[in-house]
């Protein structure tokens, strides 16, 4: 992917309003399948910059969150000793306390979307949390 593409993408997580949850979550897994090919580290910086701003947005919906933390979970599964790993830019940028800091969060708003998203949302969000949690132990353990 190109510079200028990157940056289109990632401009598109700043868009507020419950209108672009969408298009945010959108360009979130547009960027986890690009990142699910082998890339530098600047791109990996980057795109775990603008991933760790949208998890600290208060006001952003967990439809956006979980996909945020989801592509984060692939992205950062490698192990050091794996090729093209991105395990320094993971320590760099503190993800695992953004985890540990978003998991109770991530509960907490999936409880307040109850009888506002389908079934299948909530479970699909569950999910997530799950795996979240799992994450954090694992990236414990090997660190």
């Amino acid at each position: 992917i190109g510079e200028e593409d990157l940056k289109t993408i990632l401009a598109q997580l700043g868009h507020e309003g419950d209108e672009m949850v969408d298009i945010r979550r959108d360009a979130v897994a547009m960027l986890g399948i690009l990142c699910s090919a082998p890339h530098s580290d600047a791109v990996n910086a980057a795109v775990c910059d603008a991933f760790l701003a949208a998890l600290t947005r208060d006001d952003e919906r967990v439809a956006v969150l979980a996909e945020v933390l989801n592509v984060m979970m692939d992205m950062y599964s490698a192990d050091e000793t794996d090729e093209g790993n991105h395990e320094e830019i993971f320590k760099q940028k503190n993800v695992l306390q953004a985890f540990q800091r978003m998991a109770p969060i991530l509960k907490r708003k999936i409880s307040l979307e109850r009888g506002v998203a389908s079934p299948a949302e909530i479970e699909m969000w569950k999910e997530t949390s799950l795996n979240t949690s799992r994450f954090i132990k694992y990236k414990k353990g090997h660190m």
